[in-house]
């Protein structure tokens, strides 16, 4: 019987002495997490402001403007659409504030108008448009002051600057032609060329 004590009290002892061990990691490890310093996760660097694009120089074009309905010789509302590629020279200024200096570089001029009373003789409209470099765009507003087949149409910036592009019929185009659809079925197209001289940087 004595046997059977002695065993029993030392199966008690090792469940106690288990029990210690087991509390003294919990609250070791408990102390440890209570330690630990949760670093929070690196902010992902902030993207580069981007800048409005910036030209000073000049451009050639050659395209064409097409109007709906067609133009004739009587004034009425008048929508235009013009697209002419080109080239350009001087200096560009890109949305990163990187500078390019441009020689016969690939361009387009691309605007879309209108104006109340236009005819094939006389002419306002005004609108929008963008100036298509190789390395970006500019947007501009523009208002056209036609005369005939020559109109002049200046340029704004829409961030700030302006341009002068007069406007002449293509060397390609037949005059007599354009006369004759004025007074008929109307003008539906002209076929341009421009010259556009920037008055310090245009930026859009």
């Amino acid at each position: 019987m004595l046997t059977a004590f002695v065993v029993a009290f030392a199966g008690v002892a090792t469940i106690a002495d288990a029990r210690r061990r087991h509390n003294h990691k919990h609250h070791h490890a408990t102390k440890h997490r209570k330690h630990t310093r949760h670093v929070a996760p690196a902010r992902p660097p902030r993207p580069q402001q981007l800048k409005p694009a910036s030209f000073d120089g000049s451009c050639e074009f050659s395209g064409a403007v097409t109007f709906t309905p067609p133009m004739t010789s009587q004034p009425q509302r008048v929508a235009q659409h013009a697209n002419a590629p080109g080239t350009c020279t001087g200096r560009f200024v890109d949305a990163h504030g990187s500078a390019h200096q441009l020689e016969s570089a690939a361009a387009t001029y691309r605007a879309e108008s209108s104006g109340d009373s236009v005819s094939c003789a006389f002419g306002v409209a005004s609108g929008t448009g963008l100036l298509v470099f190789p390395d970006g765009e500019i947007a501009f507003a523009m208002n056209e002051y036609r005369g005939a087949a020559t109109p002049v149409i200046r340029l704004t910036g829409e961030a700030g600057g302006e341009a002068w592009m007069p406007v002449t019929p293509s060397q390609s185009s037949d005059p007599q032609a354009a006369v004759q659809a004025c007074n008929g079925g109307g003008l539906d197209h002209f076929d341009l060329d421009a010259h556009m001289q920037t008055m310090g940087a245009i930026s859009g």
